[in-house]
Protein backbone atom coordinates (compact mmCIF):
# COMPACT_ATOMS: atom_id res chain seq x y z
CA UNK A 1 0.00 0.00 0.00
CA UNK A 2 1.24 3.43 -1.23
CA UNK A 3 2.13 5.52 2.10
CA UNK A 4 0.05 8.21 1.19
CA UNK A 5 -3.33 5.76 0.64
CA UNK A 6 -1.81 4.53 4.16
CA UNK A 7 -2.15 7.77 5.72
CA UNK A 8 -5.53 8.32 4.13
CA UNK A 9 -6.67 4.71 5.96
CA UNK A 10 -5.24 5.74 9.57
CA UNK A 11 -7.01 9.68 8.94
CA UNK A 12 -10.33 7.19 8.52
CA UNK A 13 -9.39 4.64 11.50
CA UNK A 14 -9.48 8.23 13.68
CA UNK A 15 -12.13 9.33 12.45
CA UNK A 16 -14.02 6.16 13.24
CA UNK A 17 -12.91 6.12 17.01
CA UNK A 18 -13.54 9.59 17.38
CA UNK A 19 -17.18 9.15 16.38
CA UNK A 20 -18.26 5.88 17.25
CA UNK A 21 -18.73 5.81 21.45
CA UNK A 22 -18.78 2.07 21.16
CA UNK A 23 -15.31 1.98 19.73
CA UNK A 24 -13.81 3.99 22.28
CA UNK A 25 -15.45 4.54 25.39
CA UNK A 26 -15.73 2.10 27.86
CA UNK A 27 -17.08 -0.91 27.30
CA UNK A 28 -16.92 -4.01 27.39
CA UNK A 29 -16.27 -3.81 23.33
CA UNK A 30 -13.52 -2.10 23.97
CA UNK A 31 -9.90 -3.17 25.51
CA UNK A 32 -6.87 -1.62 26.48
CA UNK A 33 -5.05 -2.87 23.03
CA UNK A 34 -7.38 -0.84 21.44
CA UNK A 35 -7.04 2.52 22.41
CA UNK A 36 -3.12 1.47 22.55
CA UNK A 37 -3.38 1.35 18.83
CA UNK A 38 -5.68 4.46 18.69
CA UNK A 39 -3.36 6.52 20.42
CA UNK A 40 -0.42 4.92 18.39
CA UNK A 41 -2.27 5.66 14.76
CA UNK A 42 -2.90 9.65 15.96
CA UNK A 43 0.79 9.94 16.11
CA UNK A 44 1.23 7.80 13.03
CA UNK A 45 -0.44 10.21 10.95
CA UNK A 46 1.29 13.47 12.80
CA UNK A 47 -2.45 14.84 14.11
CA UNK A 48 -1.84 18.62 15.58
CA UNK A 49 -5.43 19.06 16.57
CA UNK A 50 -4.19 19.50 20.20
CA UNK A 51 -8.18 18.95 21.19
CA UNK A 52 -8.25 15.40 19.79
CA UNK A 53 -4.77 14.77 21.30
CA UNK A 54 -5.60 15.99 24.70
CA UNK A 55 -9.22 13.94 24.79
CA UNK A 56 -7.01 10.33 23.92
CA UNK A 57 -5.28 11.68 27.31
CA UNK A 58 -8.56 11.11 29.03
CA UNK A 59 -8.36 7.63 27.15
CA UNK A 60 -5.56 6.74 28.55
CA UNK A 61 -6.70 7.69 32.28
CA UNK A 62 -9.50 5.70 32.03
CA UNK A 63 -7.27 2.33 31.69
CA UNK A 64 -4.68 3.25 33.60
CA UNK A 65 -4.49 -0.19 35.57
CA UNK A 66 -5.70 -2.32 32.38
CA UNK A 67 -2.23 -1.35 30.69
CA UNK A 68 0.52 -4.02 30.41
CA UNK A 69 4.20 -2.22 30.97
CA UNK A 70 4.49 -2.55 26.88
CA UNK A 71 1.82 -1.22 26.21
CA UNK A 72 2.53 2.22 28.38
CA UNK A 73 5.93 2.14 26.27
CA UNK A 74 3.90 2.19 23.19
CA UNK A 75 1.59 4.89 24.07
CA UNK A 76 4.50 6.67 25.83
CA UNK A 77 6.33 6.49 22.56
CA UNK A 78 3.32 7.88 20.45
CA UNK A 79 3.01 11.49 22.51
CA UNK A 80 6.69 11.50 21.76
CA UNK A 81 6.59 11.82 18.35
CA UNK A 82 3.59 13.90 18.87
CA UNK A 83 5.37 16.04 21.15
CA UNK A 84 2.53 16.32 23.99
CA UNK A 85 2.67 15.64 27.54
CA UNK A 86 0.15 16.68 30.25
CA UNK A 87 -1.10 15.56 33.70
CA UNK A 88 -2.95 12.71 32.72
CA UNK A 89 0.44 10.68 30.91
CA UNK A 90 2.41 12.01 34.49
CA UNK A 91 -0.45 9.99 36.66
CA UNK A 92 -0.18 7.01 34.58
CA UNK A 93 3.24 7.32 35.27
CA UNK A 94 3.25 7.85 38.31
CA UNK A 95 0.74 4.97 39.27
CA UNK A 96 2.99 2.34 37.10
CA UNK A 97 6.41 3.75 36.99
CA UNK A 98 7.68 1.88 39.80
CA UNK A 99 6.57 -1.64 38.23
CA UNK A 100 7.78 -0.89 34.47
CA UNK A 101 11.63 0.20 36.31
CA UNK A 102 11.46 -3.10 38.12
CA UNK A 103 10.26 -5.52 35.26
CA UNK A 104 12.53 -3.58 32.82
CA UNK A 105 15.49 -5.21 30.98
CA UNK A 106 18.79 -2.97 30.18
CA UNK A 107 17.43 -1.63 26.83
CA UNK A 108 13.53 -0.86 28.39
CA UNK A 109 15.21 1.11 31.08
CA UNK A 110 17.18 3.48 28.80
CA UNK A 111 14.02 3.92 26.69
CA UNK A 112 12.00 4.81 29.58
CA UNK A 113 14.78 7.33 30.26
CA UNK A 114 14.92 8.68 26.44
CA UNK A 115 11.16 8.99 26.72
CA UNK A 116 11.04 10.43 29.88
CA UNK A 117 13.23 13.52 28.70
CA UNK A 118 11.31 13.43 25.26
CA UNK A 119 8.24 14.16 27.47
CA UNK A 120 9.60 16.37 29.90
CA UNK A 121 8.45 13.72 32.92
CA UNK A 122 10.66 14.84 35.38
CA UNK A 123 8.78 14.18 38.88
CA UNK A 124 11.24 13.33 41.94
CA UNK A 125 9.58 10.03 42.73
CA UNK A 126 9.39 8.40 38.98
CA UNK A 127 13.27 9.83 38.73
CA UNK A 128 14.36 7.79 41.94
CA UNK A 129 12.93 4.86 40.66
CA UNK A 130 14.09 4.89 37.53
CA UNK A 131 17.44 5.77 38.73
CA UNK A 132 17.80 3.08 40.83
CA UNK A 133 17.11 0.82 37.51
CA UNK A 134 19.61 2.53 35.14
CA UNK A 135 22.00 1.67 38.91
CA UNK A 136 20.96 -2.10 38.51
CA UNK A 137 21.85 -2.27 34.63
CA UNK A 138 24.75 -0.20 34.53
CA UNK A 139 27.46 -2.41 33.81
CA UNK A 140 25.83 -3.57 30.76
CA UNK A 141 26.12 -0.10 28.61
CA UNK A 142 29.00 1.09 26.77
CA UNK A 143 27.96 3.23 23.10
CA UNK A 144 24.45 3.97 25.42
CA UNK A 145 26.03 5.91 28.08
CA UNK A 146 26.15 9.12 25.44
CA UNK A 147 22.37 9.15 25.87
CA UNK A 148 22.05 8.15 28.94
CA UNK A 149 24.22 11.33 30.22
CA UNK A 150 22.35 13.64 27.72
CA UNK A 151 18.98 12.56 28.71
CA UNK A 152 19.74 11.84 32.15
CA UNK A 153 21.78 15.57 32.88
CA UNK A 154 18.21 17.00 31.15
CA UNK A 155 16.22 15.58 33.90
CA UNK A 156 18.61 16.43 36.53
CA UNK A 157 19.06 13.25 37.82
CA UNK A 158 21.77 14.09 40.46
CA UNK A 159 21.35 11.12 42.67
CA UNK A 160 25.08 10.69 44.00
CA UNK A 161 25.48 7.13 43.45
CA UNK A 162 24.04 7.16 40.37
CA UNK A 163 26.28 9.66 39.23
CA UNK A 164 29.46 8.02 40.60
CA UNK A 165 28.07 4.68 39.06
CA UNK A 166 27.70 6.35 35.70
CA UNK A 167 31.21 7.71 36.21
CA UNK A 168 32.58 4.28 37.00
CA UNK A 169 31.25 2.48 34.04
CA UNK A 170 31.76 5.41 31.32
CA UNK A 171 35.79 4.95 32.51
CA UNK A 172 35.77 1.28 32.28
CA UNK A 173 33.94 0.77 28.94
CA UNK A 174 36.41 4.00 27.17
CA UNK A 175 39.37 1.09 26.27
CA UNK A 176 36.59 -0.58 24.50
CA UNK A 177 35.78 2.06 22.22
CA UNK A 178 36.94 4.53 19.42
CA UNK A 179 38.35 7.58 19.58
CA UNK A 180 34.97 9.73 18.51
CA UNK A 181 33.35 7.64 20.65
CA UNK A 182 35.08 8.07 23.72
CA UNK A 183 35.32 11.47 23.19
CA UNK A 184 31.22 11.43 22.70
CA UNK A 185 30.53 9.41 26.40
CA UNK A 186 32.77 11.75 28.41
CA UNK A 187 31.44 14.80 26.63
CA UNK A 188 28.46 13.29 27.73
CA UNK A 189 29.47 13.23 31.15
CA UNK A 190 30.83 16.27 31.58
CA UNK A 191 27.14 17.82 31.60
CA UNK A 192 26.36 16.58 35.24
CA UNK A 193 29.47 19.69 35.78
CA UNK A 194 30.81 16.99 38.40
CA UNK A 195 34.87 16.27 37.76
CA UNK A 196 36.29 13.64 36.52
CA UNK A 197 40.31 14.48 35.95
CA UNK A 198 41.17 10.88 34.84
CA UNK A 199 38.39 10.75 31.96
CA UNK A 200 39.57 14.17 30.84
CA UNK A 201 43.12 12.87 30.60
CA UNK A 202 42.30 9.97 28.87
CA UNK A 203 40.64 11.60 25.77
CA UNK A 204 43.43 14.46 26.31
CA UNK A 205 46.26 11.54 24.74
CA UNK A 206 44.13 11.44 21.73
CA UNK A 207 44.08 15.03 20.87
CA UNK A 208 46.23 14.83 17.71
CA UNK A 209 44.57 15.16 14.15
CA UNK A 210 40.95 15.66 15.37
CA UNK A 211 38.00 16.30 12.93
CA UNK A 212 35.84 18.92 13.16
CA UNK A 213 33.19 16.87 15.02
CA UNK A 214 35.36 15.53 17.12
CA UNK A 215 37.15 19.33 17.98
CA UNK A 216 33.87 20.86 18.86
CA UNK A 217 33.03 17.40 20.96
CA UNK A 218 36.57 18.34 22.78
CA UNK A 219 35.62 22.23 22.89
CA UNK A 220 32.10 21.38 24.63
CA UNK A 221 33.89 19.01 27.16
CA UNK A 222 37.01 20.50 28.20
CA UNK A 223 34.83 24.12 28.69
CA UNK A 224 32.14 23.12 29.91
CA UNK A 225 34.02 22.03 32.83
CA UNK A 226 36.07 24.97 33.00
CA UNK A 227 39.43 22.79 31.96
CA UNK A 228 42.04 25.43 31.17
CA UNK A 229 43.16 22.42 28.17
CA UNK A 230 39.85 24.32 26.06
CA UNK A 231 42.20 27.10 25.13
CA UNK A 232 44.45 24.76 23.33
CA UNK A 233 41.21 23.28 21.57
CA UNK A 234 40.24 26.83 20.82
CA UNK A 235 43.19 28.33 19.28
CA UNK A 236 44.92 24.65 17.38
CA UNK A 237 44.84 23.78 13.90
CA UNK A 238 41.99 21.29 14.18
CA UNK A 239 39.22 23.71 14.59
CA UNK A 240 40.13 27.55 14.02
CA UNK A 241 42.54 27.17 11.21
CA UNK A 242 41.41 24.29 9.53
CA UNK A 243 37.90 26.11 9.56
CA UNK A 244 39.67 28.77 8.18
CA UNK A 245 41.65 26.94 5.25
CA UNK A 246 39.59 24.04 4.27
CA UNK A 247 36.86 24.46 1.09
CA UNK A 248 33.72 24.98 3.11
CA UNK A 249 30.69 23.12 1.10
CA UNK A 250 27.37 23.83 2.29
CA UNK A 251 26.85 20.63 4.17
CA UNK A 252 30.30 21.22 6.13
CA UNK A 253 28.58 24.74 7.22
CA UNK A 254 25.43 23.03 8.27
CA UNK A 255 27.40 20.25 10.26
CA UNK A 256 29.28 22.74 12.24
CA UNK A 257 26.90 25.14 13.48
CA UNK A 258 24.33 21.66 14.09
CA UNK A 259 26.97 20.43 16.13
CA UNK A 260 28.01 23.44 18.23
CA UNK A 261 24.17 24.10 18.89
CA UNK A 262 23.77 20.34 19.70
CA UNK A 263 26.86 20.31 22.28
CA UNK A 264 25.86 23.55 23.69
CA UNK A 265 29.00 25.35 22.68
CA UNK A 266 29.52 29.05 20.60
CA UNK A 267 33.68 29.24 19.37
CA UNK A 268 33.51 32.87 18.57
CA UNK A 269 35.98 33.20 16.00
CA UNK A 270 34.63 29.62 14.06
CA UNK A 271 31.24 31.85 13.58
CA UNK A 272 32.89 34.61 12.23
CA UNK A 273 34.62 32.38 9.77
CA UNK A 274 31.15 30.64 8.55
CA UNK A 275 29.53 34.70 8.79
CA UNK A 276 32.39 35.57 6.29
CA UNK A 277 31.96 32.09 4.29
CA UNK A 278 28.05 33.05 3.93
CA UNK A 279 28.56 36.41 2.78
CA UNK A 280 30.64 35.43 -0.21
CA UNK A 281 27.65 33.19 -0.86
CA UNK A 282 25.05 36.37 -1.12
CA UNK A 283 25.16 36.07 -5.05
CA UNK A 284 24.18 32.39 -5.18
CA UNK A 285 20.42 32.06 -5.55
CA UNK A 286 20.20 28.50 -5.23
CA UNK A 287 22.31 28.75 -1.91
CA UNK A 288 19.68 31.69 -0.35
CA UNK A 289 16.52 29.07 -1.31
CA UNK A 290 17.88 26.03 -0.03
CA UNK A 291 20.22 26.37 3.42
CA UNK A 292 20.83 30.42 4.09
CA UNK A 293 17.36 30.18 6.15
CA UNK A 294 19.09 27.15 8.20
CA UNK A 295 22.29 28.75 8.68
CA UNK A 296 20.56 31.74 10.32
CA UNK A 297 18.09 29.70 12.06
CA UNK A 298 21.22 28.06 13.60
CA UNK A 299 23.03 31.14 14.30
CA UNK A 300 20.35 33.13 16.07
CA UNK A 301 20.71 30.01 18.61
CA UNK A 302 24.03 30.53 19.53
CA UNK A 303 25.71 34.51 19.39
CA UNK A 304 23.40 36.38 17.36
CA UNK A 305 25.08 39.10 19.26
CA UNK A 306 28.28 38.39 17.78
CA UNK A 307 27.01 39.76 14.06
CA UNK A 308 26.32 43.06 13.20
CA UNK A 309 22.75 44.60 13.18
CA UNK A 310 23.53 45.77 9.66
CA UNK A 311 24.55 42.18 8.43
CA UNK A 312 21.84 40.62 10.10
CA UNK A 313 18.87 42.87 8.02
CA UNK A 314 20.68 42.32 4.86
CA UNK A 315 20.31 38.51 5.54
CA UNK A 316 16.78 38.60 6.47
CA UNK A 317 15.86 40.62 3.61
CA UNK A 318 18.10 38.21 1.12
CA UNK A 319 15.65 35.42 2.25
CA UNK A 320 12.14 37.24 1.83
CA UNK A 321 13.44 38.34 -1.54
CA UNK A 322 14.55 35.15 -2.76
CA UNK A 323 11.22 33.40 -1.78
CA UNK A 324 8.72 32.49 -4.64
CA UNK A 325 5.14 31.65 -3.26
CA UNK A 326 4.89 30.74 0.33
CA UNK A 327 7.28 29.51 2.50
CA UNK A 328 7.10 25.42 3.03
CA UNK A 329 5.82 25.11 7.35
CA UNK A 330 8.94 23.99 8.56
CA UNK A 331 11.22 26.68 7.13
CA UNK A 332 8.31 29.06 7.95
CA UNK A 333 9.37 28.35 11.69
CA UNK A 334 13.31 28.40 11.34
CA UNK A 335 12.90 32.08 9.87
CA UNK A 336 10.14 33.55 12.35
CA UNK A 337 11.97 31.84 15.29
CA UNK A 338 15.29 33.74 13.93
CA UNK A 339 13.56 36.96 13.58
CA UNK A 340 11.55 36.62 17.02
CA UNK A 341 15.30 35.94 18.95
CA UNK A 342 16.81 38.78 16.84
CA UNK A 343 13.81 41.53 17.98
CA UNK A 344 13.64 40.26 21.61
CA UNK A 345 17.65 41.05 21.50
CA UNK A 346 17.23 44.20 19.87
CA UNK A 347 19.35 43.31 16.98
CA UNK A 348 16.65 44.19 14.34
CA UNK A 349 14.58 47.21 14.78
CA UNK A 350 11.56 46.12 11.80
CA UNK A 351 9.60 43.36 11.26
CA UNK A 352 9.11 42.80 6.96
CA UNK A 353 5.30 43.01 6.57
CA UNK A 354 5.46 39.60 4.29
CA UNK A 355 6.56 37.57 7.36
CA UNK A 356 3.07 37.77 8.88
CA UNK A 357 1.97 36.67 5.37
CA UNK A 358 3.98 33.35 5.50
CA UNK A 359 2.81 32.73 8.95
CA UNK A 360 -1.32 32.86 8.04
CA UNK A 361 -0.57 30.49 5.48
CA UNK A 362 0.84 27.60 6.53
CA UNK A 363 0.54 27.66 10.19
CA UNK A 364 -2.54 25.10 10.38
CA UNK A 365 0.13 22.63 8.83
CA UNK A 366 2.68 22.46 11.97
CA UNK A 367 3.34 19.93 14.23
CA UNK A 368 2.52 20.54 17.89
CA UNK A 369 6.16 21.19 18.31
CA UNK A 370 6.71 23.59 15.47
CA UNK A 371 3.05 24.93 16.82
CA UNK A 372 4.45 25.98 20.38
CA UNK A 373 7.14 27.54 19.09
CA UNK A 374 5.62 29.43 16.89
CA UNK A 375 3.07 30.79 19.66
CA UNK A 376 6.30 32.48 21.15
CA UNK A 377 7.14 33.80 18.15
CA UNK A 378 3.61 35.34 17.61
CA UNK A 379 3.36 36.29 21.03
CA UNK A 380 6.46 38.31 20.74
CA UNK A 381 6.13 40.00 17.29
CA UNK A 382 2.48 40.35 17.31
CA UNK A 383 1.37 40.15 20.39
CA UNK A 384 -0.83 43.69 19.50
CA UNK A 385 -1.60 43.25 16.21
CA UNK A 386 -5.84 43.22 15.58
CA UNK A 387 -4.98 40.78 12.55
CA UNK A 388 -7.64 37.69 13.44
CA UNK A 389 -5.33 34.88 12.43
CA UNK A 390 -2.49 36.01 14.69
CA UNK A 391 -4.71 37.34 17.33
CA UNK A 392 -5.78 33.26 17.04
CA UNK A 393 -2.53 31.85 17.76
CA UNK A 394 -2.02 33.93 20.50
CA UNK A 395 -5.23 33.49 22.08
CA UNK A 396 -5.64 29.49 22.29
CA UNK A 397 -4.48 27.81 24.86
CA UNK A 398 -2.41 25.25 23.24
CA UNK A 399 -1.69 22.67 25.08
CA UNK A 400 2.46 21.93 25.25
CA UNK A 401 4.80 19.98 27.38
CA UNK A 402 4.77 19.13 30.73
CA UNK A 403 6.96 21.76 32.83
CA UNK A 404 10.68 20.12 34.08
CA UNK A 405 10.01 19.46 37.81
CA UNK A 406 12.57 19.13 40.93
CA UNK A 407 12.67 18.12 44.08
CA UNK A 408 9.47 17.97 46.32
CA UNK A 409 6.26 17.90 44.86
CA UNK A 410 3.81 18.24 47.43
CA UNK A 411 2.95 21.81 47.68
CA UNK A 412 3.37 22.45 43.86
CA UNK A 413 0.34 22.61 40.85
CA UNK A 414 0.94 22.42 36.92
CA UNK A 415 -1.01 25.07 35.59
CA UNK A 416 -1.45 26.87 32.26
CA UNK A 417 -0.88 30.21 30.83
CA UNK A 418 -1.28 31.42 26.93
CA UNK A 419 0.43 28.57 25.49
CA UNK A 420 2.84 27.46 28.65
CA UNK A 421 2.85 24.97 30.90
CA UNK A 422 4.36 25.96 33.77
CA UNK A 423 5.16 24.80 37.51
CA UNK A 424 3.43 26.89 40.11
CA UNK A 425 3.94 27.49 44.56
CA UNK A 426 1.91 29.76 46.45
CA UNK A 427 3.80 32.65 48.04
CA UNK A 428 3.41 33.78 51.79
CA UNK A 429 0.34 36.04 50.44
CA UNK A 430 -1.24 32.89 48.79
CA UNK A 431 -0.29 33.80 45.44
CA UNK A 432 0.83 31.46 42.84
CA UNK A 433 4.00 31.90 41.84
CA UNK A 434 5.23 30.97 38.60
CA UNK A 435 8.43 28.60 38.15
CA UNK A 436 10.57 28.23 35.31
CA UNK A 437 13.58 25.57 35.64
CA UNK A 438 16.40 25.76 33.04
CA UNK A 439 18.46 22.67 32.64
CA UNK A 440 21.89 21.90 31.47
CA UNK A 441 20.88 21.88 27.58
CA UNK A 442 19.73 25.24 27.46
CA UNK A 443 23.14 26.95 28.85
CA UNK A 444 25.24 27.82 26.31
CA UNK A 445 29.62 27.81 26.75
CA UNK A 446 30.73 31.00 24.71
CA UNK A 447 34.83 30.16 24.18
CA UNK A 448 36.08 33.54 23.03
CA UNK A 449 39.38 33.09 24.70
CA UNK A 450 38.04 33.04 28.14
CA UNK A 451 34.40 30.70 28.66
CA UNK A 452 31.39 32.33 29.38
CA UNK A 453 28.07 30.48 30.60
CA UNK A 454 24.80 32.01 29.60
CA UNK A 455 21.21 31.00 28.82
CA UNK A 456 20.24 30.10 25.05
CA UNK A 457 18.75 32.62 23.22
CA UNK A 458 15.72 30.31 22.78
CA UNK A 459 15.96 29.75 26.49
CA UNK A 460 15.95 33.75 26.83
CA UNK A 461 13.22 33.86 24.61
CA UNK A 462 10.82 31.09 26.38
CA UNK A 463 11.28 33.19 29.57
CA UNK A 464 10.16 36.60 27.98
CA UNK A 465 7.02 35.04 26.45
CA UNK A 466 6.50 33.41 29.89
CA UNK A 467 7.34 37.01 31.90
CA UNK A 468 4.73 39.01 30.08
CA UNK A 469 1.98 36.22 30.32
CA UNK A 470 2.32 37.02 33.99
CA UNK A 471 2.74 40.46 34.51
CA UNK A 472 0.00 42.40 35.83
CA UNK A 473 -2.17 39.50 36.46
CA UNK A 474 -3.69 39.51 40.25
CA UNK A 475 -3.93 35.88 40.42
CA UNK A 476 -0.49 35.51 39.88
CA UNK A 477 2.51 36.85 41.19
CA UNK A 478 3.86 38.82 38.77
CA UNK A 479 7.38 37.95 38.82
CA UNK A 480 8.48 34.73 37.34
CA UNK A 481 10.97 33.02 39.36
CA UNK A 482 14.15 31.10 37.22
CA UNK A 483 15.98 28.35 38.87
CA UNK A 484 18.99 26.76 37.73
CA UNK A 485 18.56 22.96 38.32
CA UNK A 486 22.44 22.15 38.43
CA UNK A 487 23.96 23.62 41.57
CA UNK A 488 27.33 23.75 39.83
CA UNK A 489 25.97 25.57 36.81
CA UNK A 490 23.92 27.71 38.53
CA UNK A 491 27.23 29.51 40.75
CA UNK A 492 28.79 29.96 37.64
CA UNK A 493 26.01 31.58 35.78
Amino acid sequence: MAYHSYRKVCRRYINILSSTEESININTQCNAEHVTRYIETLALVGENRTEIIEDSTNKLKDFINKLYPLQIVRVLNAYSHLNFSNENILKTVLIRNEEMCDKSSPKRALELLTLYKSLNISHELILNDLSKCLIKHMNNYSYELYNLGMNASYLNMINPVFIESYKTQTHLKLDELNQLNKIKNVASFSRFRTECAELLDIIWKNKDNLDIKKSILMLSTFSRLNDERYKLISYRDSLTDSVKNMELSTEDISTILTLMRANSVAHVETINTIVNWIEMKLKDENYIKTHLTYHLFMLAQLVPEKIEKRLWSVLLSKVISNTEGFMNPKRMVQFVTTVAILKSGRLIEHINNEIATHIKSSYQKLNLKEQNQLYDCVFLLYGNSEDEVLQRIVRENRPNKLPLMYGNMKNVQLGMKGGKSVLYKTDKNGKLVAHKFVAENQALNIVNREVEMVLSPTTLLDLKVTKKLHKELEEYENEVEIIVLNERLKKIM
